[in-house]
């Protein structure tokens, strides 16, 4: 059957006939996408499964969004539009043959034609039912392998409407067409076998060999997905061992195949679509590239992290393995490599830390943000209600001692990922650090100075690590997440909030220390450092941030004057704060190559191209996103809380705040510029009600102790 079905590509003019020279340029790939496959799939140590072929690969992960692992077809149209695009569902089944037969009894080509209006091509070997608006002309990955004329054959699923390959999403054209041959997975009858069928290797490797002048060969290998189905009823060690040996035909099969196409000049790509089912949800996908000499590691200019591709990153990937010699129109970026000498070693490092840290990263914050909260809200009324009660007083002392300690959870959350991969040991390195900082800086700095003191620490962790490549940060609690796809690098709103603050804080805490030169020139090289880092592209990377830093910087050397701002100084601050971005976005997008822009780089370079309206667009998303952060996301309620917190503060007791920018106008005016900071953050980013809030946390405790200082001198 299978010869006969190359014989009939043969004869179909799909294929040219078996042996004879290709006729396409460029390079070619072997795709095989592995249904239910995850890390540990790859042995213990990693990548011992792989036999000898994997010591000579580059290897990474593909992170997998929310939800996509339940939807194949969701999953693997989003990889081949480059961005998160949700299958959608009509009576029809998502995708058939053209001689299949639906449902209702007609022919599939039939129903296609019925639909659009249009001919099925001779040529196309699956039809997708898709609204005829859902994918622009030219977005996708089947768009682009015909304009580049790249042959294409598709390996999978059955033979009815009802078992058609999911993988066809990954090929589609935006018209709902995969041009070239399809053919059902091969498989035998095995009663033996939970679900009574599994590949039939040896059919399997005779269609690959008819198929070998295929530019583009994508075979969706769906054992360990069907194995799934009946985990359930399957006992645990029965289940296991069938997993074992379904991959062990798999990797023994794939290393003969691997060094046959690599001795034609040929690469070979083994993606997982989904992990198991019994791990996380956001577990991402092994993705093996064989031959690579010297082993490395996979990246790109979208993630920047070593062994980590962005789901937007596999299309411009595969046409780039394959020379299409097309521009991709998404944000992904085609892979590079890196070399490793030890990747497997390196990646599951990276993959167990992110994991684990994944897993807790929710409830965590939502934890930590109510206390914190709770605190800042409970201290602000105590000294409202009661100004004039005692250090020595119990309320007092929790509260003063849960601040410092609340406060110091960010700082302490850099330095886990250190020393464990393990989240819970992680959570219990954070709670005890936190402790100990709360703990020194109560028992050898004077209370007035002990939040100044524990932004600055904050300040210079946070920066050292940013300007390494912030690999701490995106394994803190407070950081980016890498498996969840927002942001790869630079500095997340989080923790951008937190070097916000800390940094306007800590440069007037500097010139109300010492009131000499080099303290002045301290607290401005902590402005240039907020700043610069924030606003490079290749540290902090955040756009939001740099605009929030650079007018909150300039609105605390402006009230260095003491005198109140106006409203026209304010005008003028904005205006050229934006200004001064935009430079920075134009001298980045005239001459930064396009694979190396920031976010930045990228809008200023569509800016220039198609006119105002991509800044319309962000703009808009900006306001949406943060819009629906208020609505739905804790964040906005400890945001609330602090700014409840601060009005009390105003107003209660009175006159307090006037007597500290009066006593320390300095290290006032210093909070006053990281709240103003706060609120500029605030409308800048897409999710500026994270960046606000966390930039309230030093902000709101050096000012609750500021004024307790000074009440207290006050009363003596």
């Amino acid at each position: 059957m299978a010869a006969l079905l190359v014989t009939l590509w043969s004869l179909a003019g799909v294929l040219p006939p078996a042996g004879a020279q290709g006729t396409d340029p460029g390079g070619r790939l072997l795709l095989v996408l592995a249904e239910a496959f995850g890390w540990e799939d790859l042995g213990d140590p990693p990548g011992s499964a792989l036999g000898d072929w994997g010591t000579r690969a580059a290897v990474g992960v593909v992170t997998v969004a929310p939800g996509d692992p339940a939807d194949p077809w969701t999953r693997l149209l989003s990889l081949g539009v480059g961005r998160r695009t949700p299958f959608p569902r009509t009576p029809l089944p998502p995708a058939a043959l053209p001689e299949a037969e639906l449902p209702g009894g007609e022919e599939a080509r039939a129903v296609w034609t019925g639909f659009t209006g249009r001919a099925v091509p001779d040529r196309a070997g699956l039809l997708l039912f898709l609204p005829p608006t859902l994918l622009p002309q030219g977005s996708t990955l089947g768009d682009h392998l015909r304009s580049a004329g790249v042959s294409t054959v598709l390996i999978g699923g059955g033979g009815t409407s009802e078992e058609a390959p999911a993988a066809g999403a990954l090929l589609t054209g935006s018209d709902g067409l995969v041009l070239g041959a399809v053919v059902p997975e091969p498989v035998a009858a095995d009663p033996a076998w939970p679900g009574g069928l599994r590949t039939d290797w040896k059919r399997l490797d005779q269609l690959v060999r008819g198929a070998a002048d295929a530019r583009l060969l994508v075979i969706q290998w769906s054992d360990l997905g069907r194995l799934q189905v009946w985990e359930s009823l399957v006992p645990p060690e029965r289940y296991r061992a069938l997993r074992e040996e379904a991959l062990a035909g798999l990797l023994g099969w794939l290393e003969a195949a691997a060094s046959r196409v690599a001795s034609a000049g040929g690469k070979v790509m083994l993606l997982a679509t989904a992990p198991p089912r019994s791990l996380p949800s956001r577990s991402p996908a092994p993705l093996i590239l064989y031959p690579h000499d010297p082993p490395a590691l996979v990246t790109s200019g979208s993630t920047r992290r070593p062994g980590v591709l962005d789901p937007g990153d596999l299309a411009p990937s595969i046409l780039a393995l394959l020379e299409a010699g097309t521009s991709w129109p998404g944000e992904g970026r085609a892979l590079v490599t890196q070399a490793d000498p030890h990747p497997y070693g390196t990646l599951d490092r990276f993959y167990r830390t992110a994991v684990g840290v994944s897993q807790l990263r929710r409830p965590v914050l939502h934890t930590y943000i109510i206390i914190v909260g709770s605190l800042v809200l409970a201290a602000s009324l105590l000294l409202a209600l009661a100004p004039d009660v005692p250090p020595p007083h119990p309320a007092r002392r929790v509260l003063d001692f849960g601040l410092l300690v609340a406060a110091a959870a960010p700082l302490a959350m850099l330095a886990p990922p250190l020393v464990t991969t393990d989240g819970r040991v992680h959570l219990a390195l954070v709670i005890l650090l936190s402790l100990l900082i709360a703990g020194l800086l109560g028992a050898g700095v004077p209370a007035a100075w002990r939040f100044p003191v524990l932004a600055g620490a904050t300040f210079l962790a946070l920066l050292a690590d940013t300007v390494a490549g912030a690999p701490l940060q995106q394994h803190a609690f407070l950081g980016n997440d890498p498996l969840g796809g927002a942001r790869y690098y630079g500095v997340g709103n989080e923790y951008m909030g937190i070097l916000l603050g800390s940094g306007l804080v800590v440069a007037g805490a500097f010139w109300e220390w010492r009131p000499t030169v080099l303290a002045r020139l301290a607290g401005l090289a902590v402005l240039a450092g907020l700043v610069v880092v924030l606003g490079s592209p290749r540290w902090g990377a955040n756009v939001g941030g740099t605009i929030a830093s650079l007018f909150g910087a300039a609105y605390l050397l402006l009230r260095l004057g003491r005198r109140p701002p106006r409203w026209s100084h304010l005008l003028l601050l904005a205006t050229g704060t934006l200004a001064a971005v935009g430079l920075v976005g134009l001298v980045e997008a005239l001459l930064v190559e396009a694979g190396s822009r920031s976010h930045l780089g990228q809008l200023v370079a569509r800016i220039l191209q198609e006119g105002w309206r991509p800044l319309g667009e962000v703009a808009l998303r900006k306001a949406a996103t943060n819009l629906k952060l208020v609505q739905y996301t804790i964040w906005s309620r400890v945001l609330i809380a602090t700014l409840i917190a601060f009005v009390i503060l105003l107003y209660r007791p009175v006159g307090l705040f006037r007597q500290l920018t009066a006593q320390k106008p300095y290290l006032g005016r210093g909070i006053e510029a990281a709240l103003v900071g706060a609120l500029v953050a605030l409308v800048a980013n897409d999710s500026g009600v994270l960046a606000a809030a966390t930039a309230m946390i030093p902000t709101m405790t050096t000012l609750l102790m500021a004024l307790r200082s000074v009440r207290t001198s006050a009363g003596a």
